[in-house]
């Protein structure tokens, strides 16, 4: 059937149609393009936190290096400057060493100086804490997807985080943020468009 041999009203139907088609693709790239940028959000987000951590931590380090401090000084100083500081409310910044054991953890104090290596189970029994140290044992940072509960919930979400090495004192120095707010900004919006598309469709029948 050829184009020609099609009603007005039919090629009416035809152009709505290809319109609909039209605002569906723009919108799943919009949605996407979204998600992306919200992604890469976050990955800047949690990278520029550490990064001020671990500049404390470095800052220490080279007062050991100077000779102004001796090691215990100098690692006991960077430990207590870290350990009350918080951001979104409730967020921290820890302190693991590459053989896995904890330095600091402000709201774990009782885990310092414990190897925690096979303890710390996420996403399918994994192994956090050997994760985090294979991933910078070669590398000086990186990320890690994980997912743990928020507080005050037993539902285990995702958690972006970010690691960043201190070589001399063989430390780990990172936080993370949850990003469970991704996915369900991205379906919010994909639902408004959807009761849109569907209310043009009723329109259109």
């Amino acid at each position: 059937m050829s184009l020609k041999s099609l009603s007005v009203s039919q090629r009416f139907v035809l152009l709505i149609i290809a319109s609909l088609l039209g605002m569906l693709l723009l919108a799943g790239l919009g949605l996407n393009g979204t998600r992306n940028a919200m992604e890469d959000g976050n990955s800047k987000s949690i990278r520029s936190l550490v990064e001020s951590a671990h500049g404390v931590v470095a800052h220490y380090e080279a007062l050991e290096r100077a000779g102004k401090m001796s090691r215990a000084e100098a690692q006991s100083a960077a430990m207590e400057a870290l350990r009350p500081v918080r951001y979104d409310t409730t967020e921290y910044f820890y302190i693991w060493s590459l053989e896995g054991v904890s330095v600091m953890h402000p709201v774990r104090p009782e885990l310092q100086g414990q190897n925690m290596i096979g303890k710390i189970k996420y996403a399918g029994g994994r192994d956090l804490v050997s994760d985090m140290t294979a991933l910078v044992r070669n590398a000086p940072e990186g990320y890690l997807m994980a997912e743990f509960p928020r507080p005050g919930s037993d539902l285990p979400v995702p958690k972006l985080l970010f690691l960043k090495k201190v070589d001399s004192w063989g430390w780990i120095v990172g936080s993370g943020i949850y990003v469970d707010d991704v996915d369900a900004r991205f379906m919010s919006g994909a639902l408004q468009f959807g009761g849109i598309v569907a209310v043009l469709l009723i329109v259109l029948i």
